[in-house]
């Protein structure tokens, strides 16, 4: 999807690249447990992020893990600071370069709030080619919070670009909505991206139709009371999806080198 040249293309591969030459990329740090945080992922991408947003609690994990502290300085912290402790939101605002955001809408996500942030024409720059924007934690932890962060990705992944990521220690997620032509989805090295999922969201996939897949589906209809391709497997490195219906949540499993 780097320059998003077009919209029916998602390429894992390209994601996890740490040359520059990529694409640049903004990134949304959730709150999280810092077990489950891929600081590998964000310390490998480091020369590509071009603007970076803590949510909240992040600003915590960030604060207390010396290195993440030094390494990286946040362009913006945001969320209704109910996770964030006193002297850690402080220390932020102290930042010349940082912009502190106070969103104590209740009815929105943390995440909802920040995508809103990010997305403003004066805040993140799209000139600067941002490729995508990756969104790190948020899953995990309560269950709660896991499904209001995924209720944002459904609300944003129709109307954002450039497209939306999460990622975690083990796994790469991309929320697509239906589309008329096949999706093209690039995967890594072989081997690296082994497992696949493709998750119905908002209502049922029709039709779906894959390739690349060793269990593929054909004319299949995934919904969350009947059938959901979990644990499937790559078997190349291009898998090819094509449906009507629903957002669909496609997974694949990586590893770093």
């Amino acid at each position: 999807i780097f320059q998003e040249a077009q919209n029916n293309q998602v390429d894992f591969a390209d994601l996890l690249d740490s040359n520059a030459s990529k694409g640049s990329i903004a990134v949304a740090c959730l709150n999280s447990e810092s077990a489950a945080y891929p600081i590998d992922l964000l310390l490998q991408l480091k020369n590509r992020i071009a603007y970076l947003a803590l949510v909240d609690g992040a600003c915590n994990l960030f604060y207390d893990n010396q290195m993440l502290c030094k390494e990286f300085e946040p362009q913006l912290v945001t969320g209704d600071f109910d996770s964030v402790r006193p002297e850690v939101l402080q220390y932020y605002k102290d930042l010349p370069s940082t912009e502190v955001i106070p969103t104590p809408d209740q009815d929105r996500t943390d995440f909802d709030k920040c995508l809103s942030c990010l997305l403003d024409s004066q805040r993140l720059n799209l000139n600067k080619e941002i490729a995508c924007i990756l969104v790190l934690g948020g899953l995990g932890g309560r269950v709660d919070h896991t499904f209001g962060n995924l209720h944002t990705l459904v609300k944003w992944s129709s109307q954002c670009k450039p497209r939306i990521y999460f990622a975690t220690q083990h796994d790469l997620w991309v929320c697509l909505p239906p589309c008329q032509e096949s999706v093209e989805c690039r995967l890594l090295r072989p081997r690296q991206g082994k497992y696949a999922g493709l998750i119905p969201l908002d209502q049922p996939c029709l039709n779906v139709y894959t390739s690349g897949l060793k269990w593929n589906l054909a004319g299949d209809t995934l919904s969350f009371t009947g059938l959901v391709s979990t644990s499937n497997e790559a078997v190349d490195e291009l898998i090819i999806a094509r449906w009507s219906g629903g957002h669909l949540l496609i997974t694949v499993t990586y590893e770093l080198t």
